[in-house]
């Protein structure tokens, strides 16, 4: 997945949707650097759906849907970007 991503170029993608759960990838820092790719690749009205995965507290993303880890989230990008 983060090798795709890295090809993709800046603002590009207007959704993406994935499943990235800690149970699927268990290392934080691949996790970490593909949600990086995500916040990178997502253009401005752009939104990423996933399932069971909050993103690293660091991100630029800002949650406009889901409030537990059991709920889908939906992120976007912060409007004054």
């Amino acid at each position: 997945m983060l090798s795709f991503l890295k090809r993709l170029p800046d603002n590009s993608v207007s959704i993406i949707m994935s499943g990235i759960n800690r149970s699927l990838i268990m290392n934080e820092e691949y996790r970490r650097q593909i949600f990086l790719e995500i916040e990178r690749v997502l253009n401005k009205d752009g939104g990423f759906l996933c399932k069971d995965s909050e993103p690293p507290k660091d991100l630029q993303l800002e949650v406009v849907s889901g409030k537990s880890k059991y709920d889908d989230f939906i992120f976007q990008k912060p409007e004054h970007k």
